[in-house]
């Protein structure tokens, strides 16, 4: 993803730099964090959506990443 579309994004979505931005990021990392934990305590043999849902989780992280390139 280039810097102008995250900036577009950021824009659109009325985030106005970086900071906000990596405080979204975060919420939503803590958010499927949480789904994580809770379906391995609710549902344990859910598995491919789990690993889906830490998949999610790293390309977050790689939006993170490109954020500050």
């Amino acid at each position: 993803m280039t810097k102008e579309t995250i900036k577009k994004i950021m824009k659109d979505n009325l985030i106005a730099n970086e900071q906000r931005a990596e405080e979204a990021i975060n919420f939503v990392r803590d958010l499927i964090d949480a789904e994580i934990e809770h379906m391995e305590k609710t549902e344990p043999y859910a598995t491919n959506y789990i690993n889906t849902m830490r998949e999610a989780n790293n390309s977050i992280m790689n939006l993170l990443d490109e954020l500050y390139e």
